[in-house]
């Protein structure tokens, strides 16, 4: 594992444990975003890495799959609840704020994540019971939430939960 990407907000770190190891998947294949670094020369850096690597479609990359977790507070790829700019932003990685610890993280921004690439989003967990009811109540422009606007606005969105 990463020394420098260890710890409880670590996503490469589940990543890592959950996905790159089990299956044997080659370094070479693993681009990992660096939150450790700057975040905007992050951002900068990864939009301009897929954008090199990925076909078009729309004039954005895009991935053969995407697996899309949600949180408990119905954020989704670091797009938390009241940041909607980050739902319209046409650069495919830009920054987030944490809103409760304020860190600031690279995250993919909404036209992106709908641009025609797969969704896989499961809900694994007891505790992810109270996000499937959300999602269940489906995308309200009234109290919208990052996960719901995503999965409401989706390709055909596929969720999958054992709570």
């Amino acid at each position: 594992m990463c020394p420098s990407c260890a710890g409880p907000d670590s996503n490469y770190e589940h990543a890592e444990a959950l996905f790159f190891n089990p299956l044997q998947v080659p370094g070479e294949y693993i681009h990992r975003i660096k939150g450790e670094e700057i975040p905007e020369a992050e951002a900068r850096y990864y939009s301009d890495l897929v954008c090199a690597l990925l076909p078009k479609r729309e004039g954005l990359p895009f991935y053969d799959c995407i697996i899309l977790g949600i949180g408990n507070d119905m954020h989704t790829v670091s797009i938390f609840p009241n940041q909607p700019g980050l739902l319209m932003e046409r650069r495919p990685y830009a920054i987030a704020r944490h809103p409760v610890s304020g860190q600031r993280r690279v995250t993919m921004s909404g036209p992106f994540l709908l641009n025609g690439s797969p969704l896989l989003v499961p809900l694994l967990g007891k505790g992810k019971a109270g996000v499937l009811g959300q999602l269940m109540q489906g995308f309200s422009p009234v109290h919208p939430t990052p996960a719901s606007y995503i999965l409401a606005h989706a390709d055909n969105p596929v969720v999958f939960a054992a709570t």
